[in-house]
């Protein structure tokens, strides 16, 4: 993989190092989807399925430390997307935990996110440094047309980790 796409694998994982002390446990990873859906008001159903989802996502990300590991550290995040950048099972994983969040987000169910919506779903995961988020839109927003489709962001959120292309790299911002 490129240097482009490490750095941005290293950006992402520091926006989610929320404490910046370099690991990001099981429980604070799953964290963001209980504080999400209690932003969102989520449903009992809905919260289960988003934290069950963060919880199969943190799995991928520590895959390269071994099956059980509950902390995740930058260079385990860089080696185990790296291992799995061409896996169908990982990128299901990814859509899989942005629709369960989408959804419910999308106020007036319209199945796109406007640019509100985009910056909550960073906000609301815990993400206070969501200053990105206005450029990031608008990058990903390249019709102009003042939305995202479900579609797009989940793609682009799965290009942003998994693919070399410089063109990707607006979802969490500038890269590091």
């Amino acid at each position: 993989m490129s240097a482009i796409w490490e750095r941005k694998v290293r950006t992402h994982f520091r926006r989610k190092d929320f404490d910046k002390d370099g690991v990001i446990h099981r429980k604070d990873f799953v964290g963001m989807a209980e504080r999400f859906a209690d932003k969102e008001k989520f449903d009992k159903k809905q919260k289960k399925t988003a934290a069950k989802c963060f919880d199969d996502l943190f799995s991928f990300y520590v895959s390269s430390a071994g099956k059980h590991s509950d902390a995740l550290t930058e260079d385990v995040m860089v080696q185990s997307i790296r291992d799995l950048k061409d896996d169908s099972k990982f990128k299901k994983c990814l859509t899989d935990l942005l629709l369960s969040l989408l959804e419910p987000l999308d106020v007036n169910q319209d199945g796109y996110l406007d640019a509100d919506e985009y910056r909550r779903a960073f906000e609301n995961v815990g993400i206070v440094e969501s200053d990105f988020t206005k450029a990031g839109f608008e990058a990903l927003d390249t019709n102009h047309d003042g939305k995202l489709s479900f579609e797009e962001f989940v793609n682009a959120l799965i290009n942003y980790s998994c693919s070399d292309e410089e063109n990707t790299t607006a979802v969490f911002g500038l890269v590091a």
